[in-house]
């Protein structure tokens, strides 16, 4: 029985070609580590080449402004736990993933900060001015999910994002599902932080992502110790990227995410998006005519981010996943 994979929300396949041939030519090739005995400047060459092919993808001036991490919940606890919240109010949304919805809970609980989650609409939209409107003098901080991994609904950073920084509050931009697939210029919105992961519409691995750190922020870096360069310091070093890069760094995902970064320079974006849009169609049309079906979200867009949730009427969505996967091969 062929396999028909529908969870490109949780990760992208099937991988390009180029993904795999960069894995096969890193496999092959001696061991690198960047900064430690037995380095050469092949392996170094291969993670600056991935910072600046994100920072250009992204629109980030400053390739170093770029920081890799084991995925967007590293980035995100980064971002939420490296910031001086204390004191202070963080605005955020019922469209937030767990990632993000967690470290703020357990900053609550400490008493740390307070906490506001504004309401998104029964189709997965949110209101700006409500979002606006609980933005106030003593906020810190406003975190947004660009795009839903469970519903096609897209946040409008493009009104939010510069009206949240006229207010003098930081912002954070979730693009776990966005980055690779929407519009995102960091160069031209200016958030102060962009977590993401690199095996969504990115097309790497899982294990590997990033996050953009504004240059006028200093975080508290999660974790310190080796960085195989300036071992003479005791203390972690200051300079991006090293300061948020503590450890061996995940070469092979790093190697799959400049890869992926390099299928969609050749592809473009918008093709991919398209392509995506137009399966999307097909699929949600299909659905609406099945009778007991139900569709979540704004099912009817045809404009937003490319995911749609559905289950069948009366059904636990855990047997009909089973269903799906045991009796007809639908993952």
């Amino acid at each position: 029985m062929k396999t028909l994979y529908l969870n490109n929300a949780a990760t992208s396949y099937p991988k390009p070609p180029h993904v795999k041939e960069a894995l096969d030519r890193f496999l092959l090739s001696p061991p690198v580590t960047p900064g430690r005995a037995g380095f050469s400047a092949k392996g170094g060459d291969m993670v600056s080449q991935c910072r600046k092919r994100l920072a250009r993808f992204l629109n980030a001036r400053n390739p170093d402004d770029v920081c890799f991490t084991s995925g967007a919940t590293e980035s995100l606890n980064l971002a939420i736990l490296g910031l001086n919240l204390d004191g202070g109010k963080v605005v955020t949304t019922t469209l937030e993933h767990n990632s993000v919805i967690r470290p703020l809970k357990q900053l609550e609980k400490e008493g740390r900060i307070s906490l506001t989650f504004v309401p998104a609409t029964s189709n997965g939209t949110l209101d700006n001015e409500a979002l606006l409107s609980a933005v106030d003098e003593t906020t810190r901080l406003v975190v947004l999910n660009h795009a839903s991994n469970v519903v096609p609904s897209v946040t409008d950073i493009d009104s939010l994002v510069p009206a949240i920084r006229q207010k003098g509050v930081r912002v954070l931009i979730d693009a776990s599902q966005s980055a690779g697939i929407l519009p995102l210029d960091i160069g031209r919105l200016r958030p102060d932080l962009v977590a993401l992961t690199g095996h969504k519409g990115l097309f790497g691995l899982p294990g590997i992502g990033a996050l953009y750190i504004a240059p006028d922020l200093a975080l508290k870096p999660l974790k310190t110790g080796g960085t195989g360069i300036r071992s003479n310091l005791l203390y972690q070093p200051e300079e991006r990227p090293l300061h948020y890069e503590a450890g061996t760094p995940n070469l092979p995902g790093i190697a799959a995410l400049d890869a992926g970064l390099r299928f969609i320079e050749e592809e473009g974006r918008e093709r991919l998006f398209a392509r995506k849009q137009a399966i999307f169609v097909r699929l949600r049309d299909i659905l609406r005519e099945l009778p007991g079906v139900i569709l979540y979200g704004n099912g009817l867009s045809e404009t937003g981010n490319a995911v749609l949730s559905f289950n069948f009427q009366g059904q636990d969505p855990d047997d009909v996943r089973y269903i799906l996967e045991e009796s007809f091969g639908i993952i």
